[in-house]
C-alpha cells in the first residue's frame, strides 16, 4: 500500500485533521466570547456615534482647514525662494489647493452661536488672504520678466565676450581689444550689483570705455558691427538694474504680507478646531465608563482563550515542530554536502515531505552532473567569444587596404612609446613617408591599381621593420607613418634611406613618375622627449621636413631642419 494510499485510510492520523479539530475547538470559544463583547461594545458605539460623531467630523474639518492655509501660504514662499524664479510656468497660488481649502470650509456647519461667530471670522480673514497671495503672485511675475531680459543681457554679453578671444583681436587690434573687454567687463560688474551709487560709477566708466572705443578708427566690418550691437546693449543692461532691485523688494514686500495674513487665517482655524476638540473630548467622557465595563468582560474572556490557546501550542510543538525540526537538520546537512539518511518512515505530511526531499536529493544529484557538463560548454563558448573579440579589436586597429596599423592605433601606442621614452630617457623617432605623384599614378592606371600599388608599399615597408619595438601606419591617403624608439637622428635617417632605397629598388612602374618607378618623398624627425613636448610635436617636424622633401625635387629624405638625402639612379 501506498502513502498516498495510507494515509487517505487512516484520516484522524493527519495532522491537519488533528490542529484543525484543536483550532476548531478554540475557535469556536473565541467567537462566543467575540460575540458577547462586540454586542455591548455595538450599543454604546451606536450612541457614541450620534453623540459625538459630528464634533469629531468638525474637529478634523477644522484643523484640514488650518492646515491648508499653511501648505498655501508655504508653496508661495517656496516659490520666492526657489532657485528656479526665472521660470514663468507656475502659479504661485495653486488652484487644487484653493480649491480644497473652500472644499473642507464647505464641510464645516455651525452647531452653535460660537462656532458661527468664530467660522464667520475665519471666512472674513480668507478674503484678504488670498488677496495678498494674488498680489505675491504678480510682483513674481513681473520680476521673473525682468530676470529674463537680464538673462538675455547676460547670453549677449558672453557672445560678444567670445567674439572678442576667437577673433584674436588682442594681437591685432589691441587697442581695439582693451577698449572693448574693459566696456563688457564694467557692464557684466553692473549685472550683479546691488548699490545705486557703483551701479552709477561703473555706467560712466562702461560709457568712456565706449566713447573710447568709439573714437577708434576701425577698418574692418566685424569690428564696426561689434560697435553697433554693444551700444544698445550697455545701456539696456545698466538700465535694467534699477527696476530690477525695485521689483525684488516689491516681491518681499508681498510675501511678508501674504505670510501675516496666513498666520491669521490658520490661527484663527487653529482656535475653532481647539473648541472643537474640547467639545468631543467631553462628550466621550462620559461615555468612557460603559465601555470599561465592556473591556472587563473581554480580558476574561481573552484570559480562557490564552489559556486554550496554549495547550493547543504545547501539542503542535511536540507532536508537529520537534520532528520538522529533525527534517530540517537532516536537510541543511544534505545541503552542506554531508549525504545522512533521510527518514520516510510514518504515515502523515511529515513523512511524505522527507519523502519529497529524498526524490529531490537524488535529482539534485543529477543536476549537477548536468551543470558540470554545462560549465564545460559554457567555457568553450567564452574561449571562442574571446577569439571573436580579439578579432573585433585587430579589424578596428587595423587599415583595411594596406593591412597596417590605422592612425587610430598609431596614436595610442605612439603615446604609450612616448610617454616610456620619456620616463627612460630614450630617444625616439617618426618617419612620415608620402608616395611620390600618386595622384598621376590612380590617374593613369586607376584607382584600383592604386589601391595594389599601397598595399605592396605597405608590404615592403613593414618587411624592413622591428616588429616588437617599430610601429608603421597608414597615415591617410597615400601618407605612411612610422615610429621608432630608441633611435637617434643618424639612425632614423639611415633607416629612412634603407626603406626608400627598397622601394626603389622593387621597380615599381609608373610612367608619370620621372624615374619611372614609384618613389618616396621622406621626413624625417628624432628627439629625446621633455615632460613640456608631446609626440604631435614630433611629428609636426617629420611632417614639415616630408613637405621640404617633396618641395626640393621627392624620392629623397629630409632630416627636419638638417641634411637631405636623395636617390641617385
Amino acid at each position: 500500500m501506498t502513502s498516498d494510499q495510507t494515509l487517505k485510510s487512516n484520516k484522524y492520523k493527519h495532522i491537519s485533521f488533528r490542529l484543525n479539530t484543536a483550532l476548531l475547538i478554540v475557535l469556536c470559544f473565541y467567537l462566543i466570547a467575540s460575540y458577547l463583547s462586540i454586542h455591548t461594545l455595538a450599543k454604546q458605539a451606536n450612541e457614541f456615534k450620534a453623540l459625538s460623531g459630528g464634533h469629531f467630523d468638525s474637529a478634523m474639518n477644522a484643523a484640514e482647514l488650518a492646515r491648508d492655509a499653511e501648505v498655501i501660504a508655504a508653496q508661495a514662499i517656496e516659490q520666492l525662494i526657489s532657485s528656479d524664479r526665472s521660470r514663468s510656468n507656475e502659479d504661485v497660488l495653486n488652484k487644487n489647493l484653493v480649491a480644497i481649502y473652500q472644499n473642507v470650509r464647505q464641510k464645516l456647519n455651525s452647531n452653535a452661536e460660537m462656532d458661527e461667530a468664530q467660522l464667520e471670522k475665519i471666512d472674513k480673514l480668507q478674503v484678504p488672504f488670498f488677496k495678498s497671495l494674488k498680489h505675491l503672485e504678480l510682483s513674481l511675475l513681473k520680476e521673473q520678466t525682468l530676470i529674463r531680459e537680464k538673462y538675455e543681457n547676460t547670453q549677449q554679453l558672453a557672445l560678444l565676450s567670445q567674439w572678442l578671444v576667437e577673433e584674436n583681436t588682442q594681437e591685432s587690434h589691441p587697442d581695439f581689444y582693451l577698449h572693448a573687454l574693459a566696456a563688457l567687463n564694467y557692464t557684466s560688474l553692473a549685472l550683479n550689483t546691488q548699490s545705486q551709487g557703483q551701479l552709477n560709477k561703473l555706467d560712466k566708466l562702461s560709457q568712456a570705455s565706449f566713447n573710447s572705443l568709439s573714437s577708434l578708427k576701425l577698418s574692418q566690418k566685424k569690428q564696426q558691427d561689434f560697435l553697433n550691437q554693444i551700444a544698445p546693449l550697455l545701456k539696456s543692461t545698466i538700465a535694467l538694474q534699477t527696476p530690477l532691485q525695485q521689483s525684488h523688494r516689491a516681491t518681499l514686500a508681498a510675501a511678508r504680507e501674504a505670510r501675516l495674513h496666513a498666520q491669521r487665517l490658520s490661527g484663527s482655524s487653529y482656535n475653532y478646531f481647539l473648541s472643537l476638540k474640547e467639545a468631543a473630548k467631553k462628550a466621550s467622557q462620559s461615555h468612557q465608563n460603559v465601555v470599561d465595563k465592556a473591556i472587563n468582560r473581554l480580558f476574561i474572556f481573552t484570559a480562557i482563550f490564552v489559556l486554550l490557546t496554549g495547550l493547543t501550542y504545547f501539542f503542535i510543538r511536540l507532536y508537529i515542530i520537534r520532528r520538522l525540526n529533525n527534517l530540517s537538520k537532516i536537510m541543511q546537512q544534505h545541503v552542506r554536502g554531508k549525504a545522512v539518511e533521510i527518514p520516510l518512515n510514518g504515515n502523515d505530511e511529515i513523512a511524505l515531505i522527507a519523502q519529497a526531499f529524498s526524490v529531490f536529493v537524488k535529482a539534485r544529484s543529477d543536476a549537477e552532473e548536468s551543470l558540470k557538463k554545462a560549465h564545460l560548454e559554457t567555457e568553450e563558448a567564452n574561449r571562442k567569444l574571446k577569439r571573436f573579440n580579439n578579432q573585433l579589436q585587430t579589424l578596428s586597429e587595423t587599415d583595411e587596404l594596406t593591412q597596417v596599423a590605422n592612425r587610430r592605433r598609431f596614436f595610442l601606442e605612439a603615446n604609450d612609446k612616448w610617454q616610456h621614452a620619456l620616463h627612460y630617457n630614450n630617444w625616439i623617432g617618426i618617419i612620415m613617408i608620402d608616395v611620390d605623384l600618386f595622384k598621376s599614378y590612380n590617374d593613369h592606371y586607376g584607382h584600383l591599381a592604386g589601391d595594389e600599388c599601397l598595399l605592396k608599399i605597405a608590404q615592403l615597408l613593414e618587411q624592413q621593420l622591428d616588429h616588437d619595438q617599430d610601429l608603421i601606419a597608414r597615415y591617410g591617403g597615400e601618407e605612411f607613418i612610422i615610429i621608432l624608439p630608441m633611435q637617434d637622428q643618424a639612425s632614423c635617417l639611415t633607416r629612412a634611406k634603407m626603406l626608400l632605397n627598397t622601394i626603389v629598388e622593387a621597380q615599381l612602374p609608373h610612367l608619370q613618375n620621372p624615374r619611372k618607378v614609384v618613389t618616396l618623398s621622406m621626413g624625417v624627425a628624432a628627439c629625446l622627449p621633455s615632460p613640456d613636448t608631446q609626440v604631435k610635436e614630433l611629428i609636426k617636424d617629420a611632417d614639415n621636413a616630408l613637405y621640404q622633401a617633396k618641395n626640393q625635387g621627392r624620392c629623397q629624405v629630409r632630416l627636419a631642419q638638417h641634411e637631405a638625402f636623395s636617390f641617385n639612379e
